[in-house]
């Protein structure tokens, strides 16, 4: 599902704590708009246990934590 592909995507290039994946980054990657990134995100949250893992930085997009 998208939702894999999505953690794998950020688990690959985007984890740590200053390589955080741009909303608009994640639009094109994954040809979808905003609403439906946030959304993506959350079910992933929900879905796969990652609510801690997956942050959101303000302002800029996602990235994961980097203890992972």
């Amino acid at each position: 599902m998208q939702e894999e592909r999505l953690a794998e995507f950020l688990k690959r290039y985007h984890s740590g704590e200053s390589n955080a994946a741009t909303s608009r980054v994640l639009e094109c990657v994954f040809s979808i708009k905003g609403i439906e990134v946030r959304q993506m995100v959350n079910r992933l949250r929900r879905k796969l246990g990652l609510q801690n893992d997956i942050q959101t930085v303000y302002k800029v997009g996602y990235r994961l934590n980097s203890a992972n």
